[in-house]
């Protein structure tokens, strides 16, 4: 019977080889959120939930795709998926290789040593991918029209996403590193070539944030295309912050729901 409340669809992208596999479970319709399971491009397989958009409008909706911190979940930032469910997005929050619900017997951030930690770190530009992947073929969201919202270390892998994916519209940073297991957040905001890009920190980060902003306008002739608002939460409970969503999706309907 439970068997029953819930349908698995699976689909098969092409996108080079090898094709990455993406298989959602759909829970019940009155679910806030549906669980899915995903498989990226190198065969590990990922759980997340998918907030489908609420709001029924003309055209389909925006999707945005949630990148949690290293050594956490994407659980703490479901609160912010909720929040811009409810605005009319369609949002993916995952838990990335060796975190969370997607821990293996050889994929485990919190028994990995400095060097295993590094490597999966970067792998995990694959689970962004096939993130970016499920989202771009759910029907009711808009292929092209992608937000990428990284905490943390995760905003280095947003920022390395959307570096080669035209289909991302805006980036947000919250509480960004300046570097993170080798990737320079810095220069990489830089190559986003005047991408729309939100920083949202505490006041205690303005030194690192208004760094990051500096040299990205620099290396862009001085378009000045990062925006920075400071929230009073301090970094460890950030993504608790009742004004996170709010400031979030303020800036994005100006964004991506023109």
């Amino acid at each position: 019977m439970i068997a029953s409340l819930f349908l698995v669809a699976t689909s098969l992208i092409s996108v080079g080889e090898p094709q990455p596999e993406v298989t959602a479970i759909v829970a019940p319709s009155e679910a806030k959120s549906q669980p899915v399971r995903l498989r990226t491009e190198d065969k590990q397989d990922l759980s997340g939930r998918y907030f489908a958009p609420s709001k029924k409008g003309k055209g389909r909706a925006p999707a945005a795709l949630l990148i949690h911190d290293e050594g956490s979940c994407g659980q703490p930032m479901d609160g912010l998926a909720a929040y811009l469910q409810k605005k009319g997005f369609g949002v993916l929050v995952l838990d990335l290789r060796g975190h969370g619900s997607s821990v293996g017997d050889k994929m485990d951030w919190e028994t990995a040593d400095p060097k295993e930690r590094k490597a999966l770190w970067a792998f995990a530009a694959k689970d962004v991918s096939a993130g970016a992947l499920f989202l771009r073929k759910q029907s009711d969201l808009h292929a092209s029209n992608l937000t990428l919202i990284g905490t943390g270390a995760g905003a280095a892998l947003a920022v390395r996403h959307a570096i080669d994916d035209d289909a991302t519209q805006a980036v947000i940073l919250i509480d960004p590193v300046k570097i993170a297991q080798g990737f320079d957040v810095m220069k990489g905001v830089g190559k986003l070539g005047g991408l729309p890009t939100f920083i949202l920190a505490p006041k205690a980060a303005k030194k690192t944030v208004t760094a990051i902003q500096a040299s990205a306008h620099k290396a862009n002739d001085d378009y000045e295309f990062v925006e920075i608002s400071y929230l009073s939460s301090k970094s460890d409970v950030i993504l608790e912050d009742k004004k996170l969503g709010n400031f979030a999706y303020s800036w994005l309907k100006d964004q991506v729901m023109n």
